[in-house]
């Protein structure tokens, strides 16, 4: 199967609208956001696991 971000990029050719631009742009802001929220909650974790095992 296709990845999210596969799919928006293998249709990048293919905004033919307004409404399939503004969809895709929106699915990768969506992806970059996800993306950012699941970074910063491991950093989180990670950082709380190394002060307690000081």
């Amino acid at each position: 199967g296709e990845t999210f971000a596969s799919k928006i990029a293998n249709n990048a050719a293919e905004f033919d609208s307004p409404q399939k631009a503004g969809a895709f742009l929106a699915a990768g802001l969506v992806l970059f956001l996800l993306t950012f929220v699941v970074n910063s909650i491991a950093r989180i974790v990670i950082n709380r696991s190394k002060a307690f095992s000081e």
